[in-house]
């Protein structure tokens, strides 16, 4: 079964970095968003594929307890 992970990026990190690192390691950038196209700090990652998310997507996890985990999180996660 594929893991659903919602990621949320931190200062540390920009979206155009986050962009960049998930396609480097092969994720599919479904909806083709960009720095200039995409400014919300949360990604779903789908298996190999990654979507950007919105306010009320992420009202709708909070309301049945699913939150998102933090960008260093999931990538040292993922990595190991």
């Amino acid at each position: 079964m594929e893991q659903k992970y919602y990621v949320s990026i931190s200062s540390n990190i920009s979206g155009r970095q986050a962009i960049a690192w998930l396609e480097a390691h092969g994720y599919e950038n479904v909806q083709g968003l960009t720095a200039e196209n995409y400014s919300f700090p949360v990604f779903m990652i789908y298996g190999k594929l990654f979507f950007g998310s919105n306010t009320t997507c992420m009202a709708a996890l909070a309301s049945i307890g699913i939150r998102a985990i933090p960008w260093e999180e999931w990538v040292a996660k993922v990595s190991s």
